[in-house]
């Protein structure tokens, strides 16, 4: 039997470590059995050593693959730099539906039968999403085992065996659960993970080879480095996003699992989950251009409206920060049934008659943009509650149809159920 080939690129994010990538991640690359289509090398350092990194990029061209070395143009961050890539590939020519990105770090290795186990095992069982056995190089190497399942509770606790480098996916299944979340400073690995396992129909497997050197060296600083800044920043704002959701024992656990590995508790009340807290901005100079105009994304659910209720009135407290030329909040309705929500609709336009420029999405809207394939149907067709990752993934689509006509907007996503009372004391 036939089997056609899948394309497959592949993504590394570097920053100030040109070294490692040119000792670890690129001649793994080069060594591949399997050579990829494309790699993309998106560079997060500072400016001196992004010139150096992208001179080594010159020089380093595996035969017959297309590379393209790029700088991050998103948030600074691991999490940027991969989004940055992701959209590289979708604007030239990646078809999502058939493209695999298998991710690399720069300060790892694959052995050279990486891309064939995995593309493999997409290919003769349809996997749209495939990880690796690994080693976690300590100071003894150790074989972890990526979970037989793709379960969302797995990822709440803690990592049950997926990291970056050796993880293949589908482009389509990355741009469905809304990529990496770029206000995480680290756990961005697991919300995305948890974010593909609760997306409908997404098929999952285990490579059959331990084919990935993951470096976990205490030696030198890491994102995962115990007591480090942007850890304790990425497990607080983990725990806000996603404490709501866990279980009693499952928060403990996770309470627990986090203070032995890295040494973090959970953040006084006032700033725990349910609380947002925006990263603090740099002050203003007459300079520094004009303000910026900031366009806010809801998902409101109809059987929680008090959350939203409370959130509208904050948005329009923020309206009037001198610090912002304009505000606008897209408010996506997520209910059940076909019929839109005239409580919510009450709220909304009370918000109008205050003077907050709020534009409301509801199901008879979404339902015949769907139809018409402008946006994602993510199950409002069917009269369905849509769940976390399609209501997203909906949200961004009109948010980014919203802010092409607004150039220069700042685009935030919010959760409904959380309150700017910190911003705006």
């Amino acid at each position: 039997m036939h089997i056609k080939k899948m394309p497959v690129a592949v993504l590394v994010a570097t920053a100030d470590r040109p070294t490692l990538l040119t000792s670890r991640a690129l001649p793994s690359i080069t060594e591949q059995s399997r050579p990829p289509d494309r790699v993309v090398i998106v560079d997060d350092s500072t400016d001196g050593a992004a010139e150096r990194t992208e001179r080594l990029i010159r020089d380093w061209r595996p035969p017959g693959v297309d590379v393209d070395f790029l700088r991050n143009r998103r948030t600074k961050g691991a999490a940027g730099a991969w989004n940055s890539g992701i959209d590289h590939l979708l604007r030239t020519g990646g078809d999502p539906d058939r493209l695999h990105v298998a991710i690399l770090d720069d300060d790892d290795r694959w052995n050279p039968r990486h891309l064939e186990a995995c593309l493999g095992a997409v290919e003769t069982r349809g996997f749209d999403v495939v990880a690796a056995p690994f080693r976690r190089i300590e100071e003894r190497p150790r074989l972890t085992l990526p979970p037989p399942n793709l379960d969302a509770a797995d990822f709440l606790v803690g990592n049950p065996g997926i990291q970056g480098s050796n993880l293949v996916v589908r482009l389509g299944v990355l741009l469905e659960a809304g990529l990496f979340d770029e206000s995480l400073a680290s756990c961005t690995d697991r919300d995305l993970y948890i974010r593909i396992a609760e997306l409908p129909g997404v098929r999952y497997g285990v490579a059959s080879e331990t084919t990935v050197d993951h470096f976990a060296c205490a030696s030198r600083p890491r994102l995962s480095t115990p007591g480090s800044a942007a850890k304790r920043e990425g497990l607080d704002r983990f725990c806000r996003k996603h404490g709501g959701r866990m279980s009693e024992d499952q928060r403990k656990e996770f309470g627990d699992r986090a203070y032995r590995y890295f040494g973090w508790t959970e953040p006084e009340a006032g700033t725990a989950t349910g609380r947002a807290v925006s990263p603090p901005a740099p002050p203003r100079s007459p300079a520094s251009g004009p303000a910026p105009h900031l366009i806010v994304g809801v998902i409101a659910d109809t059987e929680r409206l008090e959350n939203v209720d409370g959130l509208l009135v904050d948005l329009r407290g923020l309206a009037e920060d001198p610090g912002l030329s304009g505000l606008d909040v897209l408010v996506l309705e997520n209910g059940r049934g076909r019929a839109s929500d005239r409580s919510l609709r009450g709220l909304v336009e009370r918000e109008r008659m205050e003077g907050s420029r709020v534009h409301l999405v509801d199901r008879a809207r979404h339902t015949e943009d769907a139809s018409n394939g402008l946006v994602p149907d993510g199950g409002v067709g069917e009269g369905r509650r849509l769940a976390i990752a399609p209501a997203r993934t909906v949200l961004q689509s009109y948010l980014y149809a919203f802010a092409e006509r607004r150039p220069g907007a700042v685009v935030w996503i919010v959760d409904d159920d959380m309150r700017l009372d910190p911003l705006m004391a």
